[in-house]
């Protein structure tokens, strides 16, 4: 008998990938929908993080595009966007946020989008499979010094990427 030998007799490696199922999301009722983002602003004092978002704002308003451009001061603040999303078409969307410092980004109540942390300008992305129709859709973002910028963008499969267009956000 002969031992067995010590060379193998194929070279391979191990693949591996992550697969994810997304569960369509069905539209809601908006029927009052008004055009606009509502957003709320915040000067909080202190270490400034998502957690800073609470039920103290320093401002309310509509918002025609989720942006920092509503900002009353230089750095050290937060925003909550939140309102519906118009869907045109039925598809996967990949949603996009282009932020400094930390961003979020839920649709329907799920997250997306997690861009949080202090960090300087950073893109993170995220999918949702959306039925035609409105959808909630909520953005926080924060502030803490420094540079400061908030893009946030949608792509419908086999689309164009672009920042959200005010003709879709409602509130």
């Amino acid at each position: 008998i002969e031992p067995p030998s010590e060379e193998p007799i194929i070279n391979s490696s191990v693949t591996s990938e992550i697969v994810k199922a997304y569960e369509w999301k069905e539209a809601i009722k908006a029927s009052a929908a008004k055009p606009g983002i509502a957003y709320r602003y915040f000067e909080p004092p202190g270490k400034i993080d998502l957690s800073s978002i609470n039920n103290d704002p320093k401002a309310i308003g509509v918002a025609n595009v989720i942006s920092v451009e509503k900002k009353q001061r230089t750095d050290k603040y937060a925003f909550e966007f939140s309102g519906y999303i118009n869907i045109q078409k039925e598809a996967i969307y990949t949603f996009f946020t282009d932020s400094d410092d930390g961003s979020m980004l839920y649709i329907d109540d799920e997250e997306v989008v997690n861009n949080d942390g202090n960090h300087g300008n950073v893109e993170k992305s995220g999918k949702a499979a959306l039925k035609k129709g409105f959808h909630k859709i909520k953005v926080l973002y924060f502030d803490s010094g420094g540079g400061n910028s908030l893009r946030v963008s949608m792509q419908q499969e086999d689309g164009m990427k672009e920042i959200i267009p005010a003709s879709l956000l409602f509130h």
